[in-house]
């Protein structure tokens, strides 16, 4: 189920970790100061867990956490997009006729993709840009940056008209070997940069309480696999990023670490002006 420098010394080995502190700042005003603040704010961080969804929302984290950008977006200048309160877009994202999300496997990146670009062009506005990163395979309709998610490049996708969610991925780590055991969806809303930089996401798990900003740090993976039963497993997990921090890894999966698995860079094109 899908259900978003430092050296050290191990082993013998040196291995170099590359933390967020390393990224570089988005260029626009929203990712500087007060503004990247402000976004981090004003983006809702809705929990998944809802008696009104299927299963009570158990693999809702893709329509969750896509309602959380959608939303700030349809308070900075394309109302439409969230016409009815953000439960009822959850609802409708996780729907067959956008997300198709399943109540037991949660939805997958294509199905993600496509129900995004569905709803904004049913809502009457246009997509200027919607890329993913990452291993997993994707339908030839939508651009694909190729080789692993990259965390620098995930930092700077939070520019204006814009939003990103980032795939998770659950992992039990063995020596060099991860194995994937399951994902997971969340919302990006901030990065920090400096001595102890970090990504900044909502997580609409029960394990973040609601109205939460994890702090994410992130390394560089330097070797290793990445193994598991998804189609485009198993890869080199080098140039892939390990994350840690405040992050809450799911360890009734057995994970015992997570790595950027993907992520979903979305951009539209200014709303028309009220005629």
């Amino acid at each position: 189920m899908f259900s978003c420098d430092l050296v050290a010394h191990y082993m013998g080995a040196v291995v170099l970790f590359v933390l967020v502190a390393a990224l570089p700042e988005p260029a626009t005003a929203n990712q500087k100061g007060r503004g990247a603040d402000r976004r981090i704010q004003m983006t809702p961080d809705l929990a998944q867990a809802q008696a009104d969804l299927p299963r009570k929302g158990y693999a809702y984290c893709a329509p969750v956490s896509a309602s959380n950008g959608l939303a700030l977006l349809a308070a900075q200048g394309y109302p439409q997009l969230m016409p009815n309160g953000q439960l009822q877009l959850v609802k409708t994202l996780g729907s067959p006729d956008f997300m198709k999300t399943d109540d037991q496997d949660g939805t997958s990146a294509n199905d993600l993709l496509s129900g995004l670009a569905q709803y904004i062009k049913t809502c009457g506005y246009e997509v200027e840009s919607l890329e993913y990163q990452g291993w997993r395979p994707i339908n030839d309709r939508f651009t694909q940056i190729p080789g692993h998610a990259d965390a620098p490049k995930v930092a700077n996708g939070l520019q204006e008209n814009c939003m990103v969610l980032l795939n998770i991925g659950w992992y039990k780590k063995q020596g060099i070997e991860y194995q994937r055991v399951g994902g997971h969806w969340v919302t990006h809303v901030g990065s920090r940069r400096g001595k102890n930089g970090y990504l900044v996401i909502h997580d609409p798990s029960g394990r973040s309480p609601e109205g939460t900003h994890e702090r994410v740090t992130a390394s560089r993976i330097r070797r290793g696999t990445l193994t598991g039963s998804k189609k485009g497993l198993p890869s080199s997990a080098i140039g892939a990023w390990e994350l840690g921090g405040e992050l809450k890894i799911k360890k009734k999966s057995g994970a015992n670490t997570s790595v950027l698995d993907g992520a979903i860079l979305l951009r539209l094109k200014p709303a028309p002006k009220p005629k």
